[in-house]
């Protein structure tokens, strides 16, 4: 049996988000048990980011989760530091934010993709415009040069 590329390119990618993900998830709590409150949301990027650009459709789904995930982290282990908690609101609608802008543009630029690979495979087919003729009937013909 084998592994077609795209397979190998969406397991590469699942295994880059998990890490990602894992990676932030894991800073924050490292970060937040050492009272360090000033980095980790940074890290939050890379993972929503990279997901999006996959999965466009479900961008704003996991940067809402992980945004939820990341604020569920920082009221459970601050001790409800305010000042903490107020910062770390800001940083979950940036995160949402971040998600459904890079959302929509991945979308944007996955229909834009689409369209210029038909364009590019039409062209590679041969095909051009079609030539409309006209017969001694008066009625019109459609050709297509190359078919």
């Amino acid at each position: 049996m084998s592994v077609t590329p795209s397979l190998k390119r969406q397991a590469f990618w699942t295994v880059i988000i998990l890490a990602t993900t894992f990676f932030a998830i894991y800073s924050t709590v490292f970060a937040l048990t050492h009272n360090i409150y000033e980095v980790y949301p940074f890290l939050y990027f890379l993972p929503i980011i990279l997901f999006v650009y996959q999965y466009p459709r479900w961008g704003v789904l996991f940067s809402l989760l992980m945004s939820t995930v990341y604020l569920l982290l920082v009221y459970y282990l601050s001790s409800f530091n305010p000042a903490v908690i107020a910062v770390s609101t800001a940083w979950f609608v940036i995160f949402v934010t971040i998600g459904v802008v890079t959302s929509s543009f991945a979308e944007g630029l996955r229909a834009e993709e689409r369209k210029y690979r038909a364009s590019s495979r039409t062209r590679r087919q041969g095909s051009s415009p079609s030539i409309s003729q006209r017969d001694a009937s008066g009625s019109s013909t459609a050709n297509a040069p190359g078919c």
